[in-house]
């Protein structure tokens, strides 16, 4: 809970530091990264 918490604290801040298509390329980064773990079998 306390994770999630933090993970939504710092995508705050990243929306105010980056500019809106830095973030959302950001995003999808981290999105197709988090696919890959989840056809690896990880999570």
């Amino acid at each position: 809970q306390s994770l999630k918490k933090i993970h939504s604290t710092f995508d705050r801040e990243l929306k105010g530091t980056l500019n809106p298509q830095q973030y959302k390329k950001l995003k999808e980064m981290t999105s197709i990264d988090r696919q890959k773990k989840v056809d690896r079998g990880e999570t």
